[in-house]
């Protein structure tokens, strides 16, 4: 609310210098996720926590054909959650919704969005408000966490593929415990 005597330039650069803080504020906030998933790698804490911690929320992966928890995380999703999005896709992983609200007992539980991963994984923020997340970042974070599924699930091939190789080794005889051990 201005006077009428104030000039109409002073009020666009006032919006214009506003504008600009909250596109440094979304930068500023958009680095800070993208350095905490750098140091992901690096620290005792799995990515989605300390997303989780960036955000403000309780973020969980869910590989919704098999209802599983795909991503280590200290805190385990609600397993109501986690069958009541199942329940509520009805089988249809072919196509996921951009924003699918869980609801248990009529109540909102979580929210969930699609990950660019070849698994069929959501993305669930375990809230029983309504988000309130940047678009703009949680289209970040939706990224990063694909990543992070798909180097975890090519990791867990890797390891299935070594281990179907040693197994029948260890099972004859031919292989050392010394050797098999790692």
């Amino acid at each position: 609310t201005v006077t009428h005597a104030t000039p109409f330039s002073a009020i666009g650069r006032t919006v214009a210098v506003a504008r600009q803080s909250e596109q440094i504020s979304r930068i500023a906030r958009l680095s800070r996720l993208y350095e905490a998933a750098r140091s992901a790698t690096l620290a005792e804490s799995s990515l989605v926590e300390r997303l989780s911690a960036e955000l403000g929320y309780e973020l969980h992966v869910v590989d919704v054909t098999h209802g599983t928890e795909v991503l280590p995380s200290k805190r385990r999703i609600d397993p109501e959650i986690s069958r009541q999005l199942r329940r509520q896709l009805q089988g249809r992983v072919d196509r996921l919704p951009p924003r699918m609200a869980v609801t248990i007992r009529n109540q909102l539980a979580a929210t969930a969005f699609p990950l660019p991963t070849h698994r069929t994984c959501m993305l669930v923020v375990a809230t029983s408000a309504d988000i309130t997340v940047d678009a703009f970042q949680l289209m970040h974070a939706q990224s990063l966490i694909g990543i992070e599924v798909e180097r975890a699930t090519r990791q867990r091939e890797r390891d299935d593929v070594g281990g179907s190789l040693l197994l029948p080794q260890i099972m004859a005889g031919t292989l050392g415990s010394d050797a098999a051990q790692p």
